[in-house]
């Protein structure tokens, strides 16, 4: 069976597909028409990888289940938040959306400041 360091070890490619991906797809069903959107893989599996490379900088226990909730409140904020923006996961997590997303949870969650992304 895996060792614990073997289960908080991310494959950002699964987790991406698992994860990211359906929920972009719904929010996007939802807040944009899906069919003018062109999904740029390797693009955006790239700005992933350096995304989750950057939560694991600062919370290296973490894994799939502590960073999914967050990462879902997330996308779904950038979604509500930007209506004329074209989204792209690229878009989304750049790092002004992120810093963007470190002062909403330090104003709304302040005992959560140091366990945040």
């Amino acid at each position: 069976p895996p060792s614990e360091e073997e289960k908080k070890e991310i494959n950002a490619r699964n987790f991406f597909l698992s994860e990211v991906k359906p929920l972009f797809l719904e929010l996007l069903s939802k807040y944009r028409q899906v069919e003018y959107y062109a999904f740029d893989y390797v693009k955006e599996i790239t700005v992933f990888k350096k995304w989750i490379k950057q939560v694991k900088e600062k919370q290296p226990d973490w894994g799939e289940e502590e960073i999914a909730p967050r990462l879902n409140a997330y996308i779904k904020r950038w979604f509500e938040t930007h209506d004329n923006d074209p989204p792209s996961i690229s878009r989304i997590f750049s790092s002004n959306s992120l810093n963007e997303y470190r002062f909403w949870v330090a104003k709304t969650h302040p005992g959560q400041i140091n366990t945040s992304l």
